[in-house]
Protein backbone atom coordinates (compact mmCIF):
# COMPACT_ATOMS: atom_id res chain seq x y z
CA UNK A 1 0.00 0.00 0.00
CA UNK A 2 2.82 2.14 0.86
CA UNK A 3 4.39 1.79 -2.38
CA UNK A 4 1.44 1.50 -4.97
CA UNK A 5 -0.30 4.62 -3.02
CA UNK A 6 1.52 6.60 -0.71
CA UNK A 7 4.48 6.93 -2.95
CA UNK A 8 2.91 8.18 -5.90
CA UNK A 9 1.28 10.58 -3.77
CA UNK A 10 3.94 12.54 -2.28
CA UNK A 11 6.41 11.95 -5.38
CA UNK A 12 6.07 15.43 -7.00
CA UNK A 13 6.82 17.13 -3.61
CA UNK A 14 9.91 14.99 -2.86
CA UNK A 15 11.04 16.09 -6.15
CA UNK A 16 10.75 19.71 -5.97
CA UNK A 17 12.69 19.40 -2.47
CA UNK A 18 15.13 17.03 -3.55
CA UNK A 19 15.90 19.98 -6.78
CA UNK A 20 16.08 22.58 -4.17
CA UNK A 21 18.49 20.61 -1.79
CA UNK A 22 20.79 19.86 -4.57
CA UNK A 23 20.82 23.44 -5.75
CA UNK A 24 21.40 24.94 -2.58
CA UNK A 25 24.35 22.60 -2.12
CA UNK A 26 25.43 22.90 -5.03
CA UNK A 27 25.70 27.19 -3.82
CA UNK A 28 26.25 26.73 -0.33
CA UNK A 29 29.15 29.43 0.07
CA UNK A 30 28.47 31.61 2.84
CA UNK A 31 28.31 29.21 5.91
CA UNK A 32 31.56 27.25 4.75
CA UNK A 33 33.58 30.31 4.54
CA UNK A 34 32.60 32.06 7.53
CA UNK A 35 33.10 29.26 9.51
CA UNK A 36 36.17 27.93 8.92
CA UNK A 37 39.64 27.83 7.10
CA UNK A 38 39.59 25.63 4.18
CA UNK A 39 43.54 24.59 5.19
CA UNK A 40 42.94 23.46 8.58
CA UNK A 41 39.83 21.73 9.08
CA UNK A 42 39.49 20.46 5.08
CA UNK A 43 36.14 21.59 4.34
CA UNK A 44 35.97 23.38 0.70
CA UNK A 45 32.80 23.58 -1.22
CA UNK A 46 33.02 24.39 -5.42
CA UNK A 47 32.24 28.26 -4.91
CA UNK A 48 34.80 28.82 -2.20
CA UNK A 49 37.28 26.98 -4.98
CA UNK A 50 35.96 29.25 -7.33
CA UNK A 51 36.22 32.67 -5.08
CA UNK A 52 39.90 31.21 -4.01
CA UNK A 53 41.08 31.17 -7.22
CA UNK A 54 39.59 33.74 -9.13
CA UNK A 55 40.18 36.74 -6.58
CA UNK A 56 43.30 35.52 -4.20
CA UNK A 57 44.84 33.07 -6.21
CA UNK A 58 44.81 35.17 -9.22
CA UNK A 59 44.18 32.20 -11.80
CA UNK A 60 41.08 34.27 -13.13
CA UNK A 61 40.58 31.03 -16.27
CA UNK A 62 40.29 28.48 -13.52
CA UNK A 63 37.96 30.86 -11.62
CA UNK A 64 35.71 31.52 -14.26
CA UNK A 65 35.69 27.97 -15.41
CA UNK A 66 34.28 26.65 -12.03
CA UNK A 67 31.72 28.99 -12.39
CA UNK A 68 30.44 28.53 -15.74
CA UNK A 69 30.53 24.58 -14.52
CA UNK A 70 28.05 25.25 -11.28
CA UNK A 71 26.16 27.53 -13.55
CA UNK A 72 25.84 25.16 -16.01
CA UNK A 73 24.95 22.28 -13.54
CA UNK A 74 22.47 24.93 -11.26
CA UNK A 75 20.79 25.42 -14.58
CA UNK A 76 20.47 21.77 -15.58
CA UNK A 77 18.75 20.87 -12.25
CA UNK A 78 16.11 23.93 -12.99
CA UNK A 79 15.02 22.52 -16.51
CA UNK A 80 14.23 19.26 -15.44
CA UNK A 81 12.49 20.53 -12.28
CA UNK A 82 10.51 22.51 -14.44
CA UNK A 83 9.80 19.81 -17.26
CA UNK A 84 9.07 17.71 -14.24
CA UNK A 85 6.59 20.08 -13.05
CA UNK A 86 5.05 20.70 -16.53
CA UNK A 87 4.38 16.94 -17.07
CA UNK A 88 2.76 16.27 -13.39
CA UNK A 89 0.40 19.74 -14.19
CA UNK A 90 -0.21 18.02 -17.72
CA UNK A 91 -1.76 15.19 -15.99
CA UNK A 92 -4.06 16.74 -13.60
Amino acid sequence: MFRHITVPTILPTVVVVTTYMVINALKVFDIVFVSGNAEANGTEVIAERMIRWFFIGDNNGRGVAIAVVLFVAVILVMVWNVSRFREQEAIR
